[in-house]
């Protein structure tokens, strides 16, 4: 619904003006003219207020004009002019909504928007997806308060909107994926840190891999000889999550010409599917160290996932007799 304040200007014998205003995604102002061709041209409209830079339109044979208006709430002045300078009219525009929203965040699985008002009122809260509504909830606005959508599916687009008595605002928002991998239990063979007196060893090198960490001295880990055995990491998700993004992240430095990666849903049967050098691109880790990452769609359900090398498989390696590979992070998002 959209509100809407309608000033009917009527002048003598000549010219009759209607300057009406609305809020649409911000301050919209209409003029609409009949009886113009007595009146000097071009026309100009002045907005403004004692603490706001007059806003100026310039109205020309057009009977219908609308600017858009980058103007605070409050109560404002107009003056209709001819090219002479004349007044033909003026007049107030009060510009203020019921009440004011504002999103504070959109986490994963979570949004939160902040509403105030300058009194007290109900508003009425709706979420859509696709047309939807995904939930609604009421709130009693003491002139200020949060409407909280607590959740609601990752990675979905939606529209929120908030309704009180004779008016409505909508906003959209898209909530971001969900690392499940993120912090949970890891086991493998990437139990060594980097050979550099300059490496963070605060933390065990294994426990880097689904850290959030990004970077070559705090968050990478390294793995043994490849020559000697396969090397693998698995991250027990802690319950069945539905995944839809796989992301793979390597030193860009030390890495494999191929890998696989794999997931299960009670750690003993393994499903399985192969990854080559050419799905990688280059990029830069948190720290600006390079980078090779892999990401890749997916859609399956899984309680444990992990990568897997196959023993004596090739690296691309800064020096060629080193024949380890080196990972970052591995991220799995719903």
């Amino acid at each position: 619904m959209k509100r809407i304040a309608l000033i009917l200007l009527l002048l003598p014998v000549v010219l009759w003006a209607g300057v009406s205003v609305k809020y649409q995604d911000g301050w919209v102002v209409s003029v609409r003219l009949e009886n113009m061709k007595a009146i000097p041209k071009p026309l100009f409209l002045k907005v403004f207020a004692k603490a706001v830079t007059n806003i100026q339109a310039l109205i020309g044979d057009a009977a219908e004009l609308t600017v858009s208006l980058p103007l605070p709430d409050g109560d404002y002045q107009y003056i209709l002019t001819d090219a002479n300078k004349k007044v033909l009219e003026k007049g107030t525009l009060s510009m203020k909504l019921p009440f004011h929203v504002k999103l504070l965040s959109a986490e994963p699985k979570k949004a939160v928007f902040e509403l105030t008002a300058p009194g007290d009122m109900f508003i009425e809260c709706y979420l859509y997806t696709n047309g939807q509504t995904a939930f609604y909830q009421r709130i009693e606005l003491k002139k200020l308060g949060q409407a909280v959508f607590d959740g609601i599916p990752s990675g979905t687009s939606y529209k929120a909107e908030f309704k009180s008595k004779d008016f409505s605002m909508a906003q959209s928002f898209s909530t971001s994926l969900y690392n499940a991998a993120l912090g949970k239990p890891v086991t493998g063979t990437f139990n060594r840190l980097p050979e550099s007196q300059y490496v963070d060893d605060s933390t065990p090198a294994i426990t880097r891999i689904n850290d959030g960490l990004v970077e070559w001295y705090k968050g990478m880990a390294v793995s043994t000889e490849l020559g000697m055995e396969p090397q693998w990491v698995i991250v027990n998700l802690l319950g069945k999550h539905h995944l839809k993004n796989f992301k793979v992240i390597w030193n860009a430095n030390y890495y494999p010409f191929s890998y696989y990666i794999m997931h299960s849903m009670d750690g003993v049967k393994w499903e399985y599917f192969e990854r080559k050098d050419t799905d990688l691109k280059k990029g830069l880790a948190q720290d600006n160290s390079p980078v090779m990452t892999d990401e890749v769609k997916v859609d399956f359900e899984a309680v444990y996932i992990g990568v897997w090398v196959d023993k004596d498989t090739a690296v691309h390696a800064l020096q060629d007799y080193k024949n380890y590979v080196q990972l970052m992070e591995l991220e799995a998002y719903e």
